[in-house]
């Protein structure tokens, strides 16, 4: 595969809940018992410290990947909007939580973003020309989500800043 999961974490963040659930509860078996372990490692809530800087939020997400071996070869990439909160299982500490995931590949007449917007909502494919477009539409798309006083969204491709 394009992304390796080399060290799992046992206990699932509370903000995959639902998406666990979702899993557990398809007609098919989604994941095998590895394949849940990676999913819930790579989408986990990153521990941050309560920084605005969103430069050290990115080597905080990057320090994690490293600590789990979380590898990216070629091909797609997977973009992962990070948000800012405080944990909501330990008020007075803080996470990054990857608050919306899509894959951009690239094309022959410029980037396709795909993603899923919510559960009950149909799968969206978008030309962009650049990346700066891209993160123009993911800074609007999830402006509402960010929390007062905390640092701005991290927009990730992969294990890099988007832009």
């Amino acid at each position: 595969g394009h992304i390796s999961v080399g060290q799992t974490i046992e206990q699932a963040s509370s903000s995959l809940t639902l998406d666990l659930a979702a899993a557990d509860q398809a007609p098919v078996p989604l994941f095998t018992q590895e394949e849940k372990a990676a999913f819930q490692t790579l989408f986990a809530s990153i521990p941050a410290s309560r920084a605005t800087d969103s430069a050290q939020h990115v080597d905080e997400i990057r320090a994690y990947f490293k600590q789990h071996d979380i590898r990216f070869s070629d091909g797609p990439k997977l973009v992962t909007v990070y948000l800012h909160d405080e944990d909501p299982d330990e008020p007075g500490r803080y996470e990054l939580f990857p608050g919306h995931t899509g894959v951009l590949i690239q094309g022959d007449k410029g980037l396709y973003f795909i993603e899923k917007l919510a559960f009950q909502m149909p799968y969206r494919w978008i030309r962009f020309d650049n990346k700066n477009q891209l993160a123009e539409y993911l800074k609007t798309m999830y402006a509402s989500y960010q929390t007062d006083g905390l640092a701005s969204m991290i927009l990730m491709e992969n294990d890099q800043p988007l832009i």
